[in-house]
């Protein structure tokens, strides 16, 4: 993926015994910070609402860690598209208690996903939450 200056998402996709999806991993300020080892990784998680496919389309729960702080993800929706090659592109968007989002990235034939975070409108109070990710 193109090394950007948005947050950068890496983990796995698994199938849940109830048959959701689950993308968990970490993820960071940017894609570079992952080969940083003095920049912070923290948690996310992700939970389809639907068990009809996997991996399944449409809404998810989600969280992400900030510091201390669990931060829930609102309106998130996921799409997966299948490629040619027996991988996945993903789009997707939300909203979280710092703005709107787009998501955009791709998942490989090993379920390994990787996911930039695109910040499309943003609340006033993120500025004094940014040092957390420092």
């Amino acid at each position: 993926m193109t090394d950007v200056d948005v947050p950068c998402l890496r983990g796995v996709v698994r199938r849940a015994a109830s048959g959701a999806t689950i993308c968990e991993g970490r993820w960071a300020l940017t894609a570079a910070d992952f080969d940083d080892k003095t920049k912070k990784k923290s948690e996310f998680r992700f939970e389809s609402h639907s068990a009809a496919q996997f991996p399944a389309q449409g809404e998810y729960s989600g969280r992400f860690k900030l510091g201390p702080s669990t931060f829930k993800e609102k309106e998130l929706h996921l799409t997966f598209a299948i490629r040619g090659d027996g991988t996945w592109s993903v789009d997707g968007h939300g909203a979280n208690e710092f703005g709107g989002f787009t998501i955009t990235g791709s998942l490989s034939a090993e379920f390994e996903l990787e996911l930039l975070k695109t910040v499309t409108s943003k609340l006033t109070h993120c500025q004094y939450l940014l040092p957390l990710l420092r």
